[in-house]
């Protein structure tokens, strides 16, 4: 299993106040942009953390899963997946 690594992401904010991955930033990809987000969901913890996952394609081709945990405010890359 791979420990997630905190990322630097931009964001977009729509209407609803929902972010949405513009392009991120860690120390094993460098900066990259989001082509594609591919999937979206949620997960809540049992101590009231909430997890927002997205699968994105990235404009070096390929697929990210980031997730922003809400109790940190943090963003974190999970895993990587050609």
């Amino acid at each position: 299993m791979r420990i997630p690594e905190p990322v630097q992401v931009s964001s977009y904010s729509g209407s609803k106040g929902e972010e949405t991955p513009r392009a991120f930033r860690s120390t094993s990809t460098g900066r990259l942009l989001v082509a594609q987000v591919l999937e979206r969901w949620y997960q809540e913890g049992m101590q009231r953390e909430f997890k927002e996952y997205f699968r994105v394609l990235a404009s070096d081709g390929e697929t990210y899963t980031l997730y922003r945990d809400s109790s940190l405010d943090l963003w974190f890359l999970e895993k990587i997946r050609s």
